[in-house]
């Protein structure tokens, strides 16, 4: 018996189990990268005013994105990411020239 050949008995297919495991946690990142995404628009508009939120609800929005806040070389580029949101084209402050 030739065991190179990929029919042979030892060589198991994965198990329903391990296909479910790596669904969920593909979609369990997938979800939690969307989430982060959505987190600039939410606070945008929480802090344009379109929209109160109380303080509670905002600290357990930001609870979940604890881990890449505690990051340090996350928390440059998520910091960069929700300032982009307050970003309004129309102030003249905001321009590239303002310093």
């Amino acid at each position: 018996m030739n065991p190179f050949v990929t029919d042979h008995p030892m060589m198991t297919e994965p198990s329903a189990r391990s296909r479910r495991v790596q669904r969920r946690l593909f979609l369990a990142l997938t979800g939690y990268f969307a989430y982060l995404l959505l987190l600039g628009p939410i606070f945008a508009l929480d802090g344009n005013g379109f929209f109160k939120l109380p303080e509670s609800a905002v600290s357990a929005l930001g609870v979940l994105a604890a881990p890449v806040v505690r990051t340090p070389v996350l928390r440059a580029a998520f910091a960069c990411y929700l300032d982009w949101w307050y970003h309004n084209p129309n102030d003249p402050c905001s321009g590239p020239d303002w310093r």
